[in-house]
């Protein structure tokens, strides 16, 4: 039987002091990866927007968050939002979509 490799974008993001939505509600999605910024934490909130102090902090230069539908549940199709800690940054996301049946 064949495997079939759901379908998957990169892009890159700014994520400011002020908070950005980094991907909308998505039933589709299947998988998340998000890579940390290159000098300073970002912090991410799952389902609401990114306030300061609160959230899932990632060090700045880390390894990259992986969420799965397998793995984490329907917050992985959720909107997930961010900030920056003290200066916006660029970071890559890579999402991968479809049915992987």
């Amino acid at each position: 039987m064949a495997v079939k490799i759901p379908p998957a974008s990169q892009f890159e993001k700014s994520i400011p002091t002020t908070g950005v939505l980094l991907g909308p509600a998505d039933d589709g999605r299947k998988a998340l990866v998000i890579g940390s910024g290159p000098t300073n934490f970002i912090l991410l909130s799952l389902g609401k927007p990114a306030a300061a102090g609160e959230g899932i902090r990632i060090p700045a230069a880390s390894p990259a968050l992986v969420l799965s539908l397998a793995l984490h549940g329907g917050i992985v199709r959720g909107p997930i939002y961010a900030l920056s800690d003290t200066a916006a940054q660029v970071v890559t996301i890579w999402e991968s979509k479809g049915d992987a049946d």
